[in-house]
């Protein structure tokens, strides 16, 4: 795990006393721990209109009487990064968690009134249709608990411990041409094999995956500025 700075409580009650009104609070992308979040909801509670952001679906989110304490302070949805319904490409991935875990996650946080908004990432190295059917039918069993739902296909970065270990994963990394206009951010890839799970993953995801009833609802009701998440950090140009 990377390492990261714990701030005391104190630091977000000096920001949001800076904040107009009863803003609503949004913590991007970094999942908060769930130790430290329980420390600044009193906070929360006291001097915000309310909270949502990031979490992984771990069973430290499974705490008797956590959820229910994040709604009382506020929580309003949680963005929860289920990725795969696949237990290999889980753990094939480290991601730390199974989807037995999430799926409780998914439920705990509807039992309470609080939104569900999951992510979800295809066209990792070695996903095959059974894995994407596995997700499938994740999202079949809780969709009365899923208000909206957040669909990504794999990039590989630049830079990345992934990139680094490539031919662990049978990844084969590739180059853009000079004169390409895409962001240099990432990279094109294939496996080893010839194949290339991007092109794999499009494929399912439009002839399979969102031609189900219960997931063409779901992003249906999903706006789409929901996608936009750092727009707030974000420097007008005009």
């Amino acid at each position: 795990e990377k390492p990261y700075t714990i701030l005391p409580p104190g630091n977000l009650e000096k920001l949001l006393a800076c904040a107009d009104g009863n803003a609503v609070v949004h913590f991007i992308d970094s999942a908060v721990p769930p130790e430290e979040l329980k420390n600044v909801l009193p906070v929360l509670k006291t001097m915000t209109g309310g909270f949502y952001g990031f979490a992984r679906p771990e069973s430290s989110l499974l705490e008797p009487d956590l959820m229910a304490r994040l709604k009382r302070s506020g929580c309003l949805m949680l963005q929860t990064g289920v990725e795969s319904g696949s237990p290999g490409i889980l753990k094939r991935f480290r991601k730390g968690f199974l989807p037995s875990t999430a799926e409780r996650v998914i439920e705990e946080s509807h039992l309470n009134g609080i939104a569900n908004y999951i992510y979800l990432l295809f066209g990792l190295p070695g996903e095959t249709d059974m894995d994407r059917n596995l997700t499938l039918e994740l999202v079949r069993k809780h969709a009365d608990a899923i208000d909206f739902m957040n669909i990504s296909v794999f990039n590989l970065p630049e830079r990345s411990e992934l990139t680094e270990r490539a031919d662990e994963f049978d990844i084969e990394p590739g180059e853009y041409d000079a004169d390409s206009r895409v962001l240099r951010f990432y990279r094109p890839f294939t496996e080893t094999s010839g194949g290339n799970p991007r092109i794999q993953a499009r494929r399912y995801l439009n002839d399979v995956f969102k031609q189900d009833d219960d997931v063409a609802r779901i992003l249906q009701q999903t706006p789409r500025w929901f996608r936009a998440a750092h727009m707030a950090l974000m420097k007008p140009s005009y």
